[in-house]
């Protein structure tokens, strides 16, 4: 755990950045953070307190399954502290939590490695599934938006050729009023 002189800093830096940068600051924060050693353990109530110098939060991270496309949160053994945006959002009212989905941690064997690409390249109907399915757990969790961290594979430019359709179609069903 961090000395109040080190919390004193660390805020004294944010603010800073707020101002070399402007009123929007966007911040990261990895469950898996909450399980480091010393220094590095970055608690929810760390989180709490360091989102007043945030106007956006990226949650990182959510899985998704290739077969249902249900959303869900990693497992790890100790358990990791899941949280709701409505808990940040009662003392920093402003804020917008938006979930990462993906990462480099989300792929358990070489099908679940491809399940990202085969997904922006798979059936209309299956993209719309995803879609539907991302956007009700996003409703049910009260995050405000979406960051897809798909960990896409390398050297590969050929195979990742419908990633602008499909990100449209994200972008478009989000914003559509019949997906409520």
């Amino acid at each position: 755990m961090g000395t109040p002189k080190q919390f004193l800093f660390l805020e004294l830096f944010m603010q800073l950045l707020r101002i070399a940068f402007g009123k929007n600051m966007v911040c990261y924060w990895d469950m898996k953070s909450s399980i480091g050693y010393r220094y590095s353990k970055f608690t929810s109530n760390h989180l709490i307190q360091g989102s007043a110098n945030c106007s956006h939060l990226v949650y990182a991270s959510a899985h998704f399954d290739a077969i249902t496309f249900e959303i869900h949160f990693p497992q790890h053994d100790p358990p990791l502290p899941i949280f709701k945006p409505k808990t940040l959002k009662q003392s920093h009212p402003k804020l917008k939590v938006y979930l990462s989905l993906g990462g480099d941690d989300d792929a358990n064997d070489k099908y679940d490695q491809l399940k990202y690409l085969h997904l922006m390249e798979g059936s209309e109907h299956a993209q719309q599934k995803f879609i539907i399915r991302t956007i009700k757990f996003l409703k049910l969790h009260q995050f405000d938006g979406l960051d897809l961290a798909f960990p896409l594979p390398r050297n590969q430019p050929s195979q990742q050729s419908n990633i602008g359709a499909f990100l449209n179609d994200v972008n478009r069903m989000w914003g559509s009023p019949t997906t409520t």
